[in-house]
């Protein structure tokens, strides 16, 4: 789908402007049928919303993408008051369109991440400039594309969210010394349980995915820096430089010092 032409059309109303609030102790809100598209998110606080007609509770993570010609209803519950982020914007769409491509509800998986997109929105917003409108406006695309995302993936449960995050680190740091009997313990398992259960997440084994991102890594040092083979070896934590060398050529299939002269890209074996 090409989301940019799609979004192209995408314009942030600015009454109401966009805002993060507290809802009041009497807060009701009754809103006739929508005449533009509304993006809600709940930030804090427990609820309960009716939407076209069919009543369902909201808290933390709760994403609505109200459409032109939908009508709602919603109060907070007393004892925990709703903290939200709206937003009105319109979009050259067919409104059937618009509800095929965009999720109406969903629950966010990364609720802190995109409660900081729509803080950097509110002041991009209020800067009232055309550099802060167009930030306010990419964010808001950056929005409704986390939200197709998110409605098309799993939510992870803490376990796998532990893994990711683990993955991510080996990712930014692959010179460390990474062992995945520390990784397995870390996360609670025996190694035959982490094992299988990072397999099934990631696709391959944690011993497979360290070595993979630090060849991933070499293969920058050798075409973006002068470093030698040994220094290079020695920052990715291979205590033996020739362990490195066969390991390399097994993964990339070229030596290192091939690799390097023709700058990272492929060499051509000759019959």
């Amino acid at each position: 789908m090409d989301w940019i032409s799609l979004l192209s059309t995408l314009k942030i109303i600015d009454a109401p402007k966009p805002a993060i609030y507290r809802c009041e102790v009497a807060w009701r809100w009754k809103s006739p049928r929508f005449t533009d598209y509304d993006f809600w998110l709940v930030l804090d606080g427990h609820g309960e919303i009716i939407h076209n007609g069919r009543s369902s509770k909201v808290s933390r993570g709760t994403l609505i993408n109200f459409t032109p010609g939908e009508s709602v209803e919603a109060w907070r519950y007393p004892e925990n008051p709703l903290h939200v982020f709206a937003l009105h914007y319109t979009l050259d769409l067919p409104v059937k369109r618009a509800r095929e491509i965009f999720p109406s509800r969903i629950l966010a998986h990364d609720v802190n991440k995109m409660e900081e997109t729509v803080i950097d929105l509110v002041a991009a917003f209020e800067a009232r400039s055309d550099e802060g409108d167009a930030l306010a406006h990419i964010l808001l695309k950056r929005l409704l594309l986390q939200m197709v995302v998110d409605s098309q993936t799993e939510v992870l449960n803490p376990l796998d969210l532990r893994i990711k995050e683990m993955c991510r680190k080996i990712g930014s740091e692959p010179g460390f010394d990474w062992v995945p009997a520390k990784l397995a313990k870390a996360a609670g398992l025996s190694m035959s349980q982490f094992n299988r259960r990072f397999r099934a997440l990631v696709g391959k084994p944690p011993a497979r995915y360290i070595i993979e991102r630090r060849i991933d890594r070499a293969k920058v040092l050798l075409t973006e820096t002068e470093m030698s083979l040994k220094e290079i070896a020695e920052a990715l934590n291979y205590a033996d430089i020739y362990y490195f060398h066969r390991q390399f050529h097994e993964e990339a299939g070229h030596t290192p010092t091939s690799f390097r002269a023709v700058g990272g890209l492929p060499v051509l074996k000759r019959g």
